[in-house]
């Protein structure tokens, strides 16, 4: 009898152990495996585009920024006309897996890699003294 009851209360405990790793433990633990795929895409998209517009943008400033810097022409239309080359030198060297997973998200990959671009030019203009 006292056999039979020890049983009965391991196969409640074990029952109750398992109902609530499936209910709640499972579930927790797909969530946080999810987020933290998403963070590492998420951080790789970054890391290419802001490799890529660097890239981009330090080769545009020695070629085409220079030339027309030197022949007093960087008014402007010259400035838009470089910023749409980088816009689509950037777009052209991204990674696929950076591309589908901008699109999957909805992001407009125009206006993302424009404020990149900025952002980066921002950020290496010296100081005028």
């Amino acid at each position: 009898m006292t056999s039979t009851i020890i049983n009965y209360l391991i196969w409640l405990v074990f029952t109750l152990l398992t109902t609530i790793i499936t209910i709640i433990l499972i579930p927790l633990l797909s969530k946080w495996i999810i987020s933290k795929t998403q963070n590492e895409q998420l951080k790789a998209v970054i890391a290419d585009i802001t490799e890529t517009v660097r890239t981009s943008v330090n080769y545009l400033e020695r070629t085409s920024v220079a030339k027309y810097k030197s022949d007093g022409n960087w008014d402007i239309k010259s400035q838009r006309e470089v910023l749409n080359i980088a816009v689509n030198e950037v777009m052209n060297n991204l990674l696929d897996t950076t591309k589908k997973t901008i699109k999957d998200n909805n992001i407009n990959i125009y206006d993302l890699i424009v404020r990149h671009i900025e952002s980066y030019i921002r950020s290496n203009k010296k100081p005028e003294v």
